[in-house]
């Protein structure tokens, strides 16, 4: 069987399954409501000065930009407290870039099938954040457009997307400091698919990255990213009884990953953390029913005077599986498929906890 057939059969199982259980930490099918807007007059314009153009507060927005020839498209939603900007309308706002799951897209963070992304609009009206949702590519036609998309992790999975999705990261980042945005601000999220692009923008775009929270996600095996230049702060949050990672860990199938220990101490290595954590403990079982707990590790510089240092904080989802945890965006089939995805933390909002590790730094 050639890797074109098996990337082809891996990716229609996991559509068709996706699709069903709707998740927002790893693949569901997407769509939703439809985001406003169009995308600018004239994309294909390299010498405009905001490629970005309008953007309507409190709507999510569908705009594009180039890279190496090709249309890329994202949705961007800006907080009401940017209509009252007077120069450039983000000048000085902090950004969170939200990457979707395998066979999701970019209008499935701000949709009704948004799950625990949906905390993240709460959050940018309350602290003044920008939000962008890029659009991956088909992992079979590598096509820019559809719903059906992924990210390119730079490993050997099958279900790793095979477009340059840094160079479009790159030039997102620069249309985004155009606009205005803190270039000393700008943080990346995302739940399985979502969490190991986290991880590969982190490695190789790390001086432009404020820090990365990742759910449901491990490096991949075999990845091509290089090192990471500078530390970057790092949270990690995934369930002890992932099926998705247990699974893809031990057999190398599905996704040729490391385990969540050695994604880990991968971090604490690249952000010189101590050996001992500065701080662990259980966090509240505010949920009892949930049939989950969290410990949370932190680790810190190895000394305060050290430079080049970044924390790394380890959510531990005792008995979680594949979801971002969530006090208040409950999946429907958390309960229905406990037996394929596991069970759905309920103790923490992990947007909420995300945008607090972002504040700390």
């Amino acid at each position: 069987m050639t890797i074109r057939a098996l990337r082809a059969g891996l990716y229609a199982l996991l559509c068709a399954f996706f699709s069903i259980t709707m998740l927002a930490a790893c693949g569901s099918s997407g769509g939703g409501e439809p985001v406003a807007g169009e995308p600018d007059p004239d994309p294909n314009d390299p010498n405009d000065p905001d490629p970005i153009g309008e953007v309507e507060p409190g709507t999510p927005t569908t705009k594009t930009v180039m890279v190496d020839g090709e249309e890329r498209s994202f949705v961007i939603y800006a907080p009401s407290s940017a209509s009252s900007k007077s120069t450039r309308k983000f000048a000085g706002l902090p950004a969170v870039i939200i990457f979707h799951g395998t066979t999701q897209n970019s209008d499935t963070p701000f949709s009704n099938q948004g799950g625990a992304n949906l905390e993240w609009l709460e959050i940018a009206e309350e602290e003044g954040v920008v939000l962008v949702a890029p659009n991956g590519s088909n992992l079979i036609t590598g096509s820019p457009e559809g719903e059906q998309q992924t990210w390119n992790n730079c490993g050997s999975s099958p279900i790793s997307g095979q477009s340059d999705d840094i160079a479009f990261v790159k030039i997102l980042l620069d249309a985004l400091v155009d606009a205005g945005i803190d270039e000393n601000r700008i943080y990346t999220t995302g739940g399985s698919n979502g969490g190991k692009f986290s991880y590969r923008v982190a490695i190789e775009l790390s001086e432009r990255i404020a820090g990365i929270a990742a759910f449901s996600a491990t490096l991949e095996i075999g990845s091509e990213c290089g090192e990471p230049t500078h530390a970057v702060p790092t949270m990690i949050v995934n369930g002890t009884m992932d099926p998705v990672l247990i699974a893809s860990a031990l057999t190398g199938t599905i996704t040729s990953q490391t385990g969540t220990d050695e994604t880990v101490a991968f971090w604490r290595s690249v952000n010189g953390t101590g050996d001992t954590p500065v701080e662990a403990g259980d966090l509240p079982d505010s949920n009892p029913d949930d049939g989950s707990t969290i410990t949370l590790i932190k680790y810190g510089a190895a000394s305060s005077k050290a430079e080049g240092t970044a924390p790394v904080w380890h959510y531990i989802v005792n008995g979680g599986g594949h979801y971002i945890p969530s006090q208040d965006h409950d999946f429907a089939t958390a309960s229905v498929f406990i037996p394929v995805f596991g069970r759905q933390n309920r103790d923490i909002e992990g947007a909420r906890e995300a945008w607090a590790f972002f504040n700390s730094q």
